[in-house]
């Protein structure tokens, strides 16, 4: 079970749990916590062995049920990136273009404003995944652009805005796996 899906277990209405079970999630809480994700509810989370969650704070995104959809949401997004990456022996639909050559920095961009905030619940692609994408969209990008006879400033300008998209990404992710192992 991955920390994610630990996490996600976590937003849960109301469970109970032995005090031991208590102890680890008071140290998980600590962690979140520590990074800014928690609000001050942590040390009131287990009492006489039951765990309450629901709401931790006044912000839109500050319950389980916001939890849980901010993870359904870029669970989707996120679904929608790799699926233009599915064949990994055709790189038609990630071309400048098509669909997915125009919706992948799109939806790239959409995702990492959505977790950047560091919002429970939120999915978002590990540095390797990311590093791959970017690889490969950015090479489909510069064997192809020159068909569709941008001129020259518009071609240098938009490959900056990918490449910063796909590095902004990277950057995030690198974040969020550091932040997993404190």
């Amino acid at each position: 079970m991955t920390d994610a899906d630990r996490a996600r277990r976590c937003h849960r209405p109301k469970r109970t749990v032995p005090a031991a079970v208590c102890a680890l999630e008071h140290a998980r809480i600590d962690v979140l916590w520590d990074m800014g994700m928690l609000i001050g509810w942590a040390r009131q989370k287990c009492s006489g062995g039951e765990v309450v969650m629901g709401v931790w704070g006044p912000g839109n995104f500050d319950s389980d049920t916001a939890a849980d959809g901010l993870g359904e949401l870029t669970d989707h997004i996120i679904g929608n990136i790799a699926e233009q990456f599915q064949d990994p022996s055709d790189d038609t639909a990630l071309e400048p273009d098509e669909w997915g050559g125009d919706m992948v920095p799109a939806w790239l961009e959409i995702l990492t404003g959505i977790v950047e905030p560091a919002r429970v619940g939120a999915s978002f692609p590990s540095v390797a995944v990311l590093g791959e994408w970017r690889e490969r969209y950015l090479r489909v990008w510069d064997e192809t652009i020159d068909e569709l006879g941008p001129d020259d400033d518009f071609k240098t300008q938009r490959r900056a805005v990918l490449s910063e998209t796909f590095d902004r990404a990277i950057a995030l992710a690198t974040t969020r796996e550091q932040d997993q192992h404190i």
